[in-house]
């Protein structure tokens, strides 16, 4: 099962491409299907993805909801 990430985007690149952190850690992801759906992002914008690649924008509140349950849930873990 693949895990959504949540991250927020440092820098876009102009090839289809943004930097984002998820974790604390720089990823690449792609921006295909923004792109195509027409979605505009910004540096400072949350997003979600799925193996590398951004499937949606997030607002603020909704980012901070997402960690949180992440968090949770992390904590149960054995």
């Amino acid at each position: 099962m693949c895990l959504e990430q949540i991250g927020r985007v440092s820098a876009l690149s102009g090839d289809g491409t943004a930097v984002a952190v998820f974790e604390g850690i720089e990823r690449s992801v792609s921006l295909v299907v923004l792109d195509a759906e027409g979605v505009p992002l910004a540096p400072g914008d949350w997003l979600a993805a799925h193996s590398g690649i951004a499937v949606r924008r997030l607002g603020e509140d909704e980012a901070a909801e997402h960690l949180r349950w992440r968090r949770e849930a992390d904590g149960r873990l054995p």
